[in-house]
């Protein structure tokens, strides 16, 4: 392949410059590909990916062997990687996808796959390259009206389909999936082999104590997480060109102020279809996600963080397509048309009702495919940005005490929404905004989990508004009695209605709350209390429950729309939770959790916090005392 001509340098140019004058072209539609058998040992090639900004640079890589069968579908290439661009960190997260170039037997540079894993090195600069062969055999789209052609590239000797079977792909897949469930939870300081599974979920525009909770329960579910360093605008991304081999991208299924994703390289493009990664992203299959360039700040070498090995720091910027297929061997997308979206928006007030900060979060729709992640990931991204838009008022004298936090939900062809508020506090008076955001991400996080619980509900949803209103000091409500339903069924969920008489206008008013009535309750006197719990001071467990529903102990979704809205309670005090203990009266659950002499055990008392999941002290709260009911089920 032609090079340009060398340029001389000075001393105080980078080697960088040199090396850079004599590139492959990069992978503009149809470029040739090598075949994995005209692969050999000791081939001299090179590699293109963005270490900083968007061009793509070159680095040196030796192919080492061949690891695997003789099929491209079952094989790796081992190379060795060399160069001033990946000096001191490697190759590492969002190297996945630099494609490969070797020279075949005539001199001619071709793409021979691309670099997609580490094998955990210490120095990071031996990994597998996906052979191309493999790679181009995934579809660019899926299910669609518009979805192309799939076969080969204009110039490309790939086959069409992949050699592996569908079920040797589902089979594999569900073993990666398990591998990388097993890995996300290691407390291992160890460096880990990275994209040999799912791609880690990047999450940016969050910060702080809320952003390190979002990960660490998101990861404990099984969703892996990663939080970024900085906020990502793709407004504020400088801008690139067309996406070649070798250009920086981001696959997105949360964008705006608030983004989730994850960062790669471009390996080949063909006319209006692109690949890249090397790897699954989450290996679903046919997908709807945002195809974003993107810009490299740096690649982080050695970085302090338990089990992450060295990554390029960048910022998504503009949209530019929509990833169609996510496959075993690579990510394909279509350039052009974007994906649609469920947009999730923020406003903030303060105590007058001036508007002091607004947010806008989207999430790409993925209900017409199977396997979407949409559910998962809308809950999340609703509490992300409303935790995001309270992080950027920085004054404690704006925040003020409390917030009410309003969830909306509106529905396709119905005219009333799904409406829910919740109060959340600050416990002291020079605590800091962290308590506020954490609390009203998990309120509002809480309020859209049980409108993505069933496919039917899931799909009535066209858009979700949350309104936050900053108070000076928390209004409080005192407990007056408790009403319990006549007859409870096992296993389902009922309602209590509690009397309170609220502390700003000395208002009565009764509250419908609603409590879980264990399996395990049957034929049992069961005590029902109605606790004080705080919206901020809560468990990694129930901020779990928020974001992706008790897989433990959770009823059947509603039955039916009507179901639904029942569990919806616009009274806006928080604070206010009924517990439903099997063999338990109320009255001995209320003196557990208050220290007040009680006849159970320290044993039993410990195993009654562990299954409510409250905290054993309680500070401030918007809702003071508490009221319990001993009822004989009916079943």
């Amino acid at each position: 392949m032609p090079c340009s001509r060398p340029r001389l340098a000075s001393a105080a140019m980078p080697a960088l410059a040199l090396l850079a004058t004599c590139l492959p072209a990069p992978a503009y539609a149809g470029e040739p590909t090598m075949a994995l058998a005209d692969v050999r040992a000791g081939m001299q090639c090179t590699a293109l990916s963005v270490v900083q900004g968007t061009e793509p640079v070159a680095f040196d890589a030796t192919v080492l062997g061949i690891e695997g069968g003789p099929r491209p579908s079952d094989s790796l290439i081992v190379m060795r990687f060399s160069g001033a661009a990946i000096a001191g960190t490697g190759i590492g997260q969002g190297f996945s996808g630099s494609p490969v170039w070797c020279p075949d037997a005539a001199g001619v540079s071709r793409v021979v796959g691309a670099i997609s894993q580490g094998i955990g090195q210490y120095d990071n600069l031996v990994g597998g390259v996906t052979p191309i062969e493999a790679m181009l055999g995934t579809p660019t789209f899926a299910n669609g009206p518009t979805a192309p052609t799939i076969g080969e590239p204009s110039t490309s000797k790939t086959p069409t389909t992949t050699s592996k079977s569908a079920a040797a792909k589902a089979k594999a897949k569900k073993a990666r999936a398990k591998k990388a469930k097993r890995t996300a939870t290691s407390a291992s300081a160890t460096a880990q082999p990275w994209g040999t599974g799912r791609a880690p979920l990047t999450l940016t525009g969050v910060r702080g104590p809320l952003a390190s909770r979002l990960a660490r329960v998101s990861t404990k579910a099984g969703l892996p997480m990663f939080v970024g360093p900085t906020a990502s605008r793709a407004a504020d991304a400088p801008a690139a060109g067309p996406l070649v081999g070798g250009s920086a991208v981001a696959v997105s299924q949360v964008t705006g102020d608030v983004n989730a994703g994850a960062i790669g390289t471009v390996t080949y493009v063909d006319g209006d279809r692109v690949w890249l990664f090397g790897h699954p992203y989450n290996g679903n299959g046919a997908a709807r996600m945002m195809l974003q360039q993107a810009s490299i700040t740096t690649v982080i070498g050695s970085p302090a963080i338990a089990d992450q090995v060295s990554y390029k720091l960048g910022t998504p910027g503009a949209a530019v397509g929509t990833v169609g297929f996510d496959g075993a061997f690579a990510v394909g997308g279509v350039l052009g048309p974007l994906p649609a979206t469920i947009p999730t928006d923020v406003t903030v007030r303060n105590a007058a009702g001036a508007i002091v900060q607004t947010a806008t979060t989207s999430v790409t729709d993925e209900r017409a495919v199977r396997g979407g992640s949409t559910a998962g990931l809308l809950p999340l991204a609703a509490g992300a940005n409303a935790g995001a838009a309270l992080q950027r008022l920085t004054s404690q004298a704006v925040i003020g005490g409390s917030a009410h936090a309003c969830t909306t939900i509106f529905l396709k062809g119905q005219k009333v929404p799904l409406y829910q508020c919740a109060d959340t506090v600050v416990p002291t008076a020079d605590a800091s905004v962290g308590g506020i955001e954490s609390g009203v991400a998990e309120a509002v996080a809480g309020a859209v989990t049980p409108a993505v619980s069933a496919e039917r509900f899931l799909k009535l949803i066209d858009r979700v508004n949350v309104d936050v209103r900053l108070r000076d000091e928390a209004d409080t409500a005192q407990i007056v009695r408790v009403r319990q339903p006549k007859k409870l069924k096992a296993g389902t969920v009922a309602t209590v209605r509690v009397v309170v008489i609220q502390g700003s206008t000395g208002e009565r008013r009764e509250v419908p709350i609603q409590v879980r009535i264990p399996k395990a309750a049957a034929g049992l006197r069961t005590g029902i209390a109605v606790l004080a719990d705080p919206v901020e001071v809560t468990s990694d467990a129930s901020f779990s429950d928020a974001l992706f529903g008790d897989d433990e102990d959770s009823p059947a979704p509603p039955k039916n729309l009507s179901a639904l809205r029942a569990l919806y309670t616009p009274s806006g005090l928080s604070g206010l939770r009924a517990v439903a203990v099997p063999g338990v009266p109320g009255d001995e659950i209320l003196a557990a959790f208050a220290g007040d002499e009680t006849d159970l055990s320290d044993e039993e008392i410990t195993e009654l916090q562990r299954r409510v999941k409250v905290a054993k002290e309680l500070p401030t709260v918007t809702v003071t005392g508490s009221a319990s009911v001993n009822v004989r089920p009916s079943w």
